[in-house]
């Protein structure tokens, strides 16, 4: 609804405004330009909230105020006034929804990326004018990254080789939960089936050779590292220096 149009004398309250009191008018036809006119603060019912989400997935801002409808909403990033279908290389998309007295806004980002990590925020002005200001951040949570390495890389029949494992959190200020990877031995390679705490997870090995960890967690900026005692099983094998998981 618009501006409330109040066509008799009396005393008008509203949350956030002063009492004050109507005109007289001798008219009370509808939107009378001599009535007068109560305009309600814009509030937000659902207020916008901060956002993590995992590098390369979708991240979704939604408001809903209060207000003299039809409302406006502007979203801007750091400052910058966001276009829906042009702005972040157009992964932007900005909904409107307008009501009776209430309006929702949402900011959709698909596939972030880490430049797009910053503050959003939103401005909505109501048909009096009013306008509430929120904002929020967006942090975009990168993958951990996961290293191996064989010491020494070239054992013989029944000889060992200790395998290391480094898991790091490349983000500064987020930690990450649920870590885990699994990795298959190259041939030739045996270890022995065991199941450990590791990285605050689960270490399994099964097969004598898949080795898996589930359920750690990395501290932001932090690393995890442990190691597995593998046995050759065929004549002289060289093993890589080292390797990455993906």
């Amino acid at each position: 609804m618009g501006p409330t149009q109040v066509c008799n004398q009396g005393q008008v309250s509203a949350t956030g405004i002063p009492a004050f009191n109507t005109d007289d008018p001798d008219t009370v036809t509808a939107n009378d330009s001599t009535c007068t006119q109560v305009c309600v603060p814009v509030t937000a019912t659902t207020a916008l909230s901060n956002q993590s989400v995992a590098l390369g997935t979708t991240a979704t801002f939604t408001t809903t105020v209060s207000a003299n409808a039809p409302v406006t909403f502007v979203w801007k990033k750091n400052g910058v006034t966001l276009t829906s279908g042009v702005s972040l290389g157009g992964r932007a998309t900005i909904n409107i929804t307008n009501g009776s007295g209430t309006a929702t806004s949402t900011l959709s980002i698909s596939n972030t990326i880490l430049s797009e990590a910053d503050t959003y925020t939103v401005d909505a002005t109501s048909s009096c004018n009013k306008t509430l200001n929120q904002s929020a951040t967006l942090t975009v949570v990168q993958p951990p990254t996961v290293a191996k390495a064989f010491n020494p890389t070239s054992i013989p029949v029944n000889g060992t080789s200790t395998l290391t494992f480094t898991i790091t959190n490349p983000n500064s200020t987020a930690g990450l939960t649920g870590v885990g990877f699994a990795d298959t031995l190259p041939a030739g390679l045996t270890v022995p089936n065991s199941s450990t705490s590791q990285c605050g997870g689960t270490l399994t090995i099964t097969g004598n050779n898949l080795i898996t960890l589930a359920g750690s967690s990395i501290a932001a900026s932090g690393t995890c590292t442990f190691s597995v005692t593998v046995t050759g099983t065929t004549a002289v094998l060289t093993l890589p220096t080292s390797a990455n998981e993906t």
